[in-house]
């Protein structure tokens, strides 16, 4: 990953998606019909249910964001910049 991040280097969506990096792949041509897809189970289910399972995604990012940037020097500057 870190390789990724410091080359720029383009990847394809199935190497990425062995990474980790995305969830789903589609073919050419079906990305609009499987975003719809998504979207219509997403909205089956309760608002509430889906909003707090956002916050505990977000929060979930922001605590391994913090715990792998609590190493550095300059990670106070940064997450104050970021205000979290």
């Amino acid at each position: 990953m870190k390789e990724l991040v410091f080359t720029g280097e383009m990847i394809g969506a199935t190497e990425a998606y062995t990474l980790g990096l995305i969830e789903k792949v589609v073919p050419p041509g079906k990305v609009m019909e499987a975003a719809l897809e998504l979207a219509a189970r997403i909205i089956e289910k309760g608002p509430l249910g889906v909003a707090a399972a956002k916050k505990v995604i977000n929060r979930a990012r922001t605590f391994l964001f913090i715990k792998r940037w609590s190493w550095s020097p300059i990670s106070g500057p940064i997450l104050r910049l970021l205000k979290i």
